[in-house]
């Protein structure tokens, strides 16, 4: 009897745990998922992005076109996020330009966050 009680026990903390696991796994969903939900090159994806610089739509466009085509290599809704984070200011972006074979374009990506973000690199 003793047995049974503890075995019920045991089966509601997995069950629990699951639960506990698949509420975390779709709040992380959403998070990504409204994120994409946004038009892209807008001025409200920008803004959503905390981009602080000067919202030039063909900088920003020239930048975001790197995420889509690093989104594309592996289709992955979680690269678009990475890459586009901080106003593009981070060693993933980065990592996409050299995936796509555009490091000769490096510098003016660079200059593209700068003033896009507001911030020195």
């Amino acid at each position: 009897m003793f047995g049974m009680q503890q075995n019920r026990s045991l089966n509601s903390v997995g069950r629990s745990r699951t639960v506990l696991l698949l509420v975390a796994l779709l709040l992380c969903q959403e998070s990504s998922a409204s994120f994409i939900k946004l038009r892209p090159n807008t001025l409200r994806e920008f803004q959503f992005l905390q981009c602080r610089g000067d919202y030039d739509k063909e900088r920003y466009t020239a930048l975001s076109r790197v995420c889509d085509d690093c989104h594309n290599l592996f289709r992955q809704p979680q690269v678009m996020t990475d890459c586009k984070s901080n106003c593009f200011r981070n060693s993933f972006f980065l990592t996409c330009v050299n995936l796509l074979k555009l490091e000769h374009l490096e510098d003016d990506f660079k200059n593209n966050i700068m003033i896009v973000s507001g911030n020195e690199l």
